[in-house]
């Protein structure tokens, strides 16, 4: 199929598409569509290719390199993803020929396709995610807009394991989270969001899926008062917000931004069953005399939990102004010019230079596990569900008194490996551990910390890591076991060891 594909202007992409008549589609019509879709090759494998043009960069940056793109490659996968991801019109006859013309007809006349000057255009996002269909909002599309998934939601569902038992989406938008989780084998999934229209977007995408998700308006918890969840999810807005700007709901967190998140956060323990876990993930100003720790922990009070803050670092204040002013005009004119200015300023203001991408863990623990509240350094981009209980567990054995985690068996966790760098200079070499896999980050060594690492690369008891330690050093066991010990809890706080 030859593509050729047309930019719509700005008045004809802002509209919200009504949603009364895909409520009245019948499961046959969503079954329909969700066949077609996946027939002619529009999944998340085709987007990740076109998300490989012009990354990280503004749409109005590269929204024309991924049309290019698109025409290049032609097919009825390059029509879809241009019409439902990419703001594209496209021809009638190649929307035609993509869709078949009774289901290209019957989504003209729901509303969702709209005829343009240059081709069809959709009113919506209708995204592909790990076998799902995702209906939601372009960004832009104004202060009620509801998001459906995008790079950062990643994270999360990076974080939502197999069977994961009763599961709750705070803020759920469009349903994402707990369509995944219902889709990975949830024994309920529930999500529940403020907005009205959130909500009725979640139940059409649980329709379209054909998922047993259930989805509830209302603030926060209050639609699922007194009920308890193996998991809670969520990602609250967390962009700062500047005097003037209309808030955008999905958008906006607060003056500072995490204020909403810090408030999702007191309020989640108590959806939680004992051992039950809380995942949220948002941005967060990094200010020194008010680390994030110490704001959780005026949130969250002196409940007794597992708290484990982890951060890899944000983006600078510059790209957040960049980025969330091209929200106010995605054309990148004045109004543009003006909103990146406006954020710029207020972030000035408020002294915030540097931001945290942040996944907070809330657990409430089992009868006998210790509580604690640490911030920790990791790649987030590697964190997998299957880190969390190692991560946890390194955690609250770093807490033990001495004669408990000597009793510990510890080992280097996965995919570590020693890298010596030494300059041909003669200047002094740099000592590396990195690791290949797992979120923790990479640690520059002394040589006492490479002597414990080879000890550690197999499971051992603390106490005979020190014995073995001070073989090594040539001195005796009670006098290095403070020093074993010291490296041994920040190890297990930063993930470089694990329990075993």
């Amino acid at each position: 199929m030859e593509l050729t594909l047309g930019l719509p202007g700005p008045s004809e992409r802002t509209p919200l598409v009504t949603l009364g008549a895909l409520e009245e589609w019948t499961s046959a019509h969503f079954s329909e569509l969700r066949s077609r879709l996946a027939a002619v090759g529009y999944d998340a494998r085709f987007i990740a290719e076109a998300e490989r043009v012009a990354p990280r960069q503004l749409d109005a940056v590269r929204l024309p390199l991924v049309h290019a793109w698109l025409e290049r490659r032609g097919g009825a996968s390059s029509a879809l993803a241009a019409l439902f991801s990419y703001e594209a019109a496209v021809a009638r006859p190649a929307v035609r020929e993509a869709l078949g013309e009774a289901l290209t007809e019957a989504l003209l006349e729901a509303g969702l396709l709209t005829e343009s000057r240059d081709g069809i255009v959709a009113r919506a996002r209708l995204t592909p995610l790990e076998g799902l269909f995702l209906l939601s909002d372009g960004p832009c599309a104004g202060p009620e807009a509801v998001m459906g998934p995008g790079p950062t939601t990643v994270v999360l569902l990076n974080l939502i394991p197999r069977a994961p038992g009763d599961t709750l989406d705070v803020g759920c938008g469009a349903g994402t989270l707990a369509l995944v989780a219902a889709q990975r084998g949830a024994r309920r999934a529930v999500g529940v969001d403020l907005s009205p229209r959130a909500i009725a977007l979640a139940r059409l995408n649980a329709r379209l899926n054909a998922l047993p998700a259930a989805f509830e308006e209302g603030d926060l918890l209050e639609p699922v008062r007194g009920q308890r969840f193996d998991l809670v999810v969520s990602q609250p807005p967390y962009v700062p917000l500047p005097p003037g700007l209309v808030p955008t709901t999905y958008l906006h967190g607060g003056g500072q931004g995490d204020e909403l998140a810090l408030r999702f956060a007191s309020a989640f323990p108590g959806a939680l069953k004992e051992g039950g876990t809380a995942l949220l993930h948002f941005d967060a100003p990094q200010l020194p005399e008010r680390p994030l720790a110490s704001r959780l922990r005026e949130a969250l009070g002196e409940e007794p939990l597992q708290v484990a803050v982890l951060t890899s670092p944000g983006p600078s204040p510059d790209l957040q102004a960049a980025a969330y002013g091209a929200v106010e005009d995605p054309s990148l004119g004045p109004a543009y010019r003006a909103a990146a200015r406006a954020y710029r300023a207020h972030l000035e203001r408020a002294g915030i230079a540097s931001f945290w991408r942040a996944v907070v863990v809330l657990r409430r623990p089992a009868p006998g596990a210790a509580a604690f509240l640490a911030q920790v350094p990791v790649r987030l981009d590697r964190l997998e569900a299957r880190e969390l209980l190692p991560l946890l567990s390194g955690l609250e054995a770093a807490g033990q008194a001495d004669a408990e985690l000597l009793g510990t068996r510890v080992c280097l966790s996965p995919g570590a490996r020693l890298v010596e760098e030494a300059p041909f200079s003669g200047a002094p070499g740099k000592l590396e551990l990195r690791f290949d896999a797992g979120p923790a980050t990479d640690q520059e060594m002394s040589e006492a910390a490479r002597v414990l690492a080879e000890i550690l690369r197999s499971p051992l008891a603390v106490q005979q890591a020190a014995l073995a330690f001070a073989g090594a050093c040539g001195a005796t066991e009670e006098a290095v076991r403070p020093q074993v010990l010291a490296a041994l809890r920040e190890g297990l706080a930063r993930g470089v060891y694990r329990p075993s």
